[in-house]
């Protein structure tokens, strides 16, 4: 078992959209989520939704989508990915105008 951190920039172009994945589980191994912490800057009104996925299946946040200006949004809902799963970051710039970032944060265990 071992605890380990996962980190992710993301920027999105005005009205982009779409999925990539941020972490792939190791061979022979589980990751169990224990917290993720979006950090979303100064000036995002709130236009930039996030969620993370597994497979085709949205796991969090429970509801909706992570969204913030110049504010730390913190989840610690409970999800397991298996061996070679990827952690998929779900993205939605809303501005049509503006690019929009936010800095993502997994701390979860590595088992196996």
């Amino acid at each position: 078992m071992r605890r380990i951190t996962v980190t992710y920039h993301i920027t999105a172009d005005p009205g982009a959209s779409g999925r990539v994945a941020i972490f792939t589980v190791p061979g022979g191994r589980s990751f169990k989520h224990e917290r993720t912490e979006v950090h979303f800057p100064v000036a995002t009104y709130g236009e930039l939704q996030l969620a993370l996925y597994h497979g085709a299946n949205k796991v969090m946040p429970y509801s909706g989508y992570w969204v913030g200006d110049n504010t730390v949004v913190v989840d610690e809902s409970t999800a397991e990915w298996g061996p070679n799963a990827d952690i998929v970051l779900y993205y939605k710039n809303t501005s049509t105008t503006d690019t929009h970032e936010a800095f993502i944060v997994i701390t979860g265990v590595l088992e196996g």
